[in-house]
């Protein structure tokens, strides 16, 4: 497992190899303040990181929301769809059920039969 370190210890074990190669040079502790520099300078997230992240971000939720807009619609077309095909298998079966003697009957009442079912 790697050893991890804190801010002063990089720095002190950074000062304590530099000593035990020489006497401190000006690029030395020049480094070293740089580290901790650095370090101190970034503490948290930029703006324009956070402008992308968010961006980033309402792209996916709206995504999801098309997605999901486009899904309700595609069951509400499916649902539609089964209840056609349910009313159309009633309607054969009435037509199937019909007598042909009532069938004859009706038609020869109309004022547009001649009573003759073929």
């Amino acid at each position: 497992m790697p050893q991890v370190f804190n801010r002063s210890q990089i720095n002190s074990s950074f000062i304590a190899s530099s000593l035990k190669k020489g006497p401190l040079k000006k690029s030395s502790l020049k480094k070293c303040s740089l580290i901790s520099n650095r370090t101190a300078k970034q503490k948290g997230m930029t703006f324009i990181e956070v402008l992308i992240a968010l961006v980033i971000m309402v792209t996916g939720i709206l995504g999801a929301v098309a997605m999901q807009a486009t899904a309700k619609q595609g069951s509400f077309d499916a649902m539609q769809r089964s209840l056609a095909s349910s009313l159309a298998q009633d309607i054969i079966e009435r037509m199937r059920g019909n007598n042909r003697n009532t069938l004859a009957l009706y038609a020869a009442s109309s004022p547009y039969g001649a009573g003759v079912i073929t």
